[in-house]
């Protein structure tokens, strides 16, 4: 390669005949870094198989001179659309969109503080360091075995991107660069004509892709067709998607000569004439003028598009926009054969026909072949192709066809809509278009005088789980004395009455006392059918896992019970107290999950007063547990929706003086002492005043760690803020804020920023600590907004690879200074790539001593500096990371079952070493395991926080016993 490098060959005039194919003007374009947030989620090479190659590329699309901006995708044609206004290139230019407040202070303290590094980036663009990169990776033997061993059956589009990547570089006037990739990619071990095809057919995808886009925006046959077509004959070679778009023609060249099907027909049967005309106006469904722009049809269903790179957002868009026709009334799902679904004059056809119910069903059967294209997007998008030599042409035509996005014809649409209706058990695999109409023809045959009710119950009895669940709320919510005798005959009779126990719950949730009678019918039938079964190692089904996520068969009835009044939950708080066993005061949470905080507490209060310790930490438990299923909807410092009534205040405010210690308490069975006690609580009063904060004021989760971070990570400091916000807000008196960066002014946070950009390392945590609450919070803020393009000041990026402190992670971590000592892992310690790998091997050497030792390193206070922590499970089977089980034991296997292993693990990639017959060894790494490469690329970028990195050693043996916890004394 060194050679290479020196004198790469001249593929310039391949590459310009290559461009010509499908680059657009790239004369003066720059090679930037990708728009928007985070490039490991946005940028395309960020893909899979990109990252068997371990590149963290500095750029990510090309910026095309001209007004207004246009850029374009790593190694493609296609068109990048900024995501959030946001480009992401040199600190201090002129941006197209508005930045963010943050983004702006930041970027003006960068121009305004150069790193002392500017002057060589300058000579070291972008695309000379990426095409470096590149070139590196692809001469190493491993990518290219993997790449070639994937050739045959499914190859990878990997150097095709690349290719066209070279192609990009030489129409940009980078020609030592894009030789330089070019001779790199031409040098793997793989079918040459094979990568040249593999670019040529991005190149024709891409334009099929905008024929396509065009098409279904403004709905011109002749136009699209014409597009086709002429895609066809621009690529004649190389494109793996043309058989399938051949398929398309013919459609097309009917649509564009204005050829219509003849009139629907069925043999014998008689079709409605207001069925048949909807049928016809399926073949040209009506634009919708008010459908929402890309951006908010994704907001509507809780997705940010900005999160993904531009060819996901396509199609995600395609994904919503195909789960309806077009009309508020068609989900694309559902049993349309129930319930009343009046269709306005105006609505599209489809929903029109599926308000017809049975007369609506026959119609669809009788054009469920028909093959008249629509102009309504294909749903089957996978873009999988398969290339195994047996496949004939025909099929990978087909299976390209099926694939693509293109316009679906009217028998495909009907098919799908037909499918959603048909009772389908979990083996049913009839998907063909002729199988589903003769099934759709017996079904009306058979069931077109059946009332609704009759309907459901078959359902219920042949339904799939999605059609059983449908059926279950239609008859639960239905009116009618009528519908739910049959629902209850059905699950009685059932033969699997725990089938059906999400259904019957949801029934007795809603018919409460009414449904007493059942409820003790189905309680004898249930406790029969699962008489002497295994509860916790039933199959996995819905009803299956409501039964076992309550514990067992008796605790699950205890919930229903509730429902139907034939307990009371107070009775329920009475039995869970008295027993104190963990398993009902588990059944008590789910009993309470449907029930108001306020309630919760009010319900509680007078058996909390009275419960020992022990229980009292158990209930306590059981309202935060309750409390923690909506904490995401709450901002900190929000106000409460329901303020407690006065009457539970004055219930529970005596509670917060109970000074008993806080019981000792094995946290499998209640970890909300422990959990207490980490932030500082020492008495059950203290545990109460956490439960209430938490249960009142949400919002307040999150804000317990920041609390500790911006006071140096002493997380003892956060228990004494809750009393005094509790002790006040019971009070009826303003509570103490916590501290929000929301309220720091916008010329104030430039002051701070300023500030740590003139600051030496060693002064930067007495100013930190210096700071109000507010400010702390806004300094931690921006310190974790540095990024490469806006770089830390020097004394940030001094200071954030340095041991400032020795501590454990949380409070769910133990930590033991001598073996940091051990380790030479003092205050002062310099964390590099390089010190975390002879850390690795001496834990692999060290092994038999040290099985279950964890180091770990992880941001300061604020994101300034590094602490460092050393832990030792007592039992190597519990070791930990970040308080979580390791995942060390389940990797021995798959590196052959050493005599020991050590992990590397943190947010930019995984690295192993391991102990074999004496000798420690790194086991080969790429992608998302290379942790290594990935630090030192971390390493050098210039952000300011240092990412949590933990390494970890285990020994065979104790591997085994975590794997196999059956042998656990």
């Amino acid at each position: 390669m060194a050679a290479a490098e020196e004198q790469p060959a001249d593929f310039g005039e391949g590459l310009k005949q290559l461009a010509a194919l499908g680059l657009p003007e790239m004369k003066d374009a720059r090679w930037v870094k990708a728009p928007g947030g985070d490039e490991e989620e946005r940028a395309l090479t960020q893909s899979y198989e990109f990252r068997e190659m371990n590149l963290k590329l500095r750029g990510g699309v090309w910026k095309l001179a001209g007004e207004p901006a246009r850029m374009i995708e790593f190694g493609s044609a296609a068109e990048v659309a900024p995501a959030g206004g946001e480009e992401k290139e040199d600190a201090g230019e002129e941006k197209e969109e508005e930045p963010s407040l943050l983004q702006k202070m930041l970027r003006s303290h960068a121009s305004k503080n150069p790193p002392k590094e500017a002057s060589a980036k300058a000579t070291d663009p972008l695309e000379e360091a990426d095409s470096k990169s590149i070139s590196e990776a692809l001469g190493k033997a491993e990518i290219g075995k993997k790449l070639a061993e994937r050739q045959e059956y499914s190859p990878s589009e990997v150097p095709g991107r690349l290719l066209i990547f070279a192609a990009q570089l030489q129409a940009a006037g980078k020609t030592e660069a894009a030789n330089r990739v070019a001779a790199a990619v031409f040098a793997l071990p793989l079918d040459k004509e094979q990568v040249i095809d593999s670019a040529v057919s991005q190149f024709a995808d891409v334009g099929y892709e905008a024929a396509t886009k065009a098409f279904f925006e403004d709905r011109d046959w002749t136009k699209y067709r014409d597009a086709v077509k002429a895609l066809l004959v621009k690529y004649p070679r190389g494109w793996k998607r043309a058989g399938g778009v051949a398929m398309l023609v013919p459609g097309l060249e009917k649509r564009a000569a204005g050829t219509r099907p003849p009139p629907p027909a069925l043999p014998g049967i008689e079709l409605k004439p207001e069925a048949v005309a909807a049928l016809d106006q399926l073949l040209d469904p009506p634009a919708d003028p008010d459908a929402p722009d890309d951006d908010a049809l994704a907001r509507s269903r809780g997705i940010d598009l900005s999160r993904f790179p531009a060819a996901q957002r396509g199609a995600i868009l395609r994904s919503l926009r195909e789960q309806g026709l077009g009309d508020e009334d068609d989900s694309g799902s559902g049993l349309w054969l129930l319930g009343t679904s009046e269709a306005k004059p105006d609505a599209n056809p489809a929903t029109r026909l599926k308000a017809m119910k049975m007369d609506g069903l026959i119609a669809l059967a009788a054009v469920a072949g028909d093959e008249t294209l629509v102009a309504m997007p294909s749903s089957n998008t996978r873009d999988s192709y398969s290339y195994g030599r047996d496949r004939s042409l025909e099929e990978l035509a087909r299976e390209a066809y099926d694939n693509m996005t293109r316009p679906r014809s009217r028998g495909e649409i009907v098919t799908s809509l037909l499918q959603e209706v048909l009772p389908a058990g979990e083996d049913d695999s009839e998907t063909d278009s002729e199988s589903v109409a003769a099934s759709a023809v017996e079904f009306w045959k058979t069931h077109r005088g059946d009332s609704e009710v009759q309907l459901a119950v078959l359902y219920l009895n042949e339904g799939d789980e999605g059609q059983r669940s449908m059926a279950g709320n239609f008859l639960a919510n239905h009116a009618d004395a009528e519908a739910h005798a049959a629902f209850e005959k059905a699950v009685l009779g059932s033969g699997d009455p725990g089938g059906f126990a999400v259904e019957v719950t949801a029934y007795l949730e809603k018919r409460k006392a009414a449904a007493l009678p059942f409820f003790e019918a189905y309680s004898k039938v249930l406790k029969t059918a699962l008489d002497g079964v295994d509860v916790k190692n039933m199959d996995y089904a819905r009803g299956n896992y409501a039964i076992q996520q309550a514990g067992s068969v008796e605790k699950f009835l205890k919930t229903l019970a509730v429902k139907v009044g034939a307990t009371s939950l107070k009775e329920l708080v009475e039995a869970a107290m008295k027993s104190g066993d963990v398993a009902e005061m588990q059944g008590l949470a789910a009993a309470l999950a449907s029930t108001p905080v306020p309630k919760c507490l009010h319900l509680v209060a007078e058996p909390a007063a009275k419960a020992t310790p022990e229980v009292l930490m158990q209930l306590l438990q059981v309202i935060v547990q309750r409390t923690f299923q909506n904490r995401r909807e709450h901002k900190v410092n929000e106000e409460p929706a329901e303020k407690l009534p006065g009457e539970v205040i004055a219930l529970w405010r005596p509670l917060i003086e109970r000074a008993e210690q806080l019981p000792e308490i094995d946290p499998k069975n209640a970890y909300f002492p422990s959990w207490t006690r980490g932030y500082g609580g020492k008495t059950c009063g203290d545990a109460v005043a956490m439960a209430l904060e938490l249960s009142t004021y949400p919002g307040s989760g999150p804000a317990l760690n920041q609390y500790a971070d911006i006071n140096g990570g002493a997380f003892n400091t956060v228990l004494p803020f809750v009393r005094s916000r509790v002790e006040a807000w019971t009070a009826g008196k303003t509570a103490p804020a916590w501290p929000d960066a929301a309220k720091v002014g916008v010329e104030r946070k430039k002051e701070i920023a300023a500030k740590l950009a003139e600051l030496p390392s060693g002064e930067l945590a007495a100013f930190a600590q210096g700071l109000p609450p507010d400010e702390r919070m806004a300094l931690a803020e921006i310190v974790r907004g540095y990024t490469a393009e806006n770089p830390a000041p020097p004394g940030v990026l001094e200071l954030r690879l340095k041991v400032t402190g020795r501590r454990a992670y949380n409070f769910q971590m133990d930590h033991d200074n001598a073996i940091l000592d051990q380790f030479g892992i003092s205050e002062g310690y310099i964390v590099s790539a390089d010190k975390i790998a002879e850390l690795g091997e001496r834990l692999a050497r060290e092994a038999k001593e040290r099985s279950g030792t964890q180091l770990a390193f992880f941001s300061g206070p604020m994101g300034l500096g590094a602490i460092a922590c050393a832990q030792r499970a007592a039992d190597p089977r519990k070791a930990t990371v970040r308080g979580n089980p390791s995942q060390l034991p389940r990797y021995f296997e798959q590196y052959g079952n050493p005599e020991a292993l050590v992990m590397l693990s943190s947010s930019l990639g995984y690295e192993f070493w391991s102990l074999k017959e004496g000798t420690v060894k790194k086991e080969e790494s790429s992608g998302n395991r290379a942790g290594l490469e990935r630090l030192k690329t971390g390493f050098e970028e210039k952000f300011g926080v240092l990412p949590y990195l933990s390494i970890q050693v285990l020994t065979r043996e104790d591997a085994d016993k975590t794997n196999n916890p059956e042998e656990e004394e």
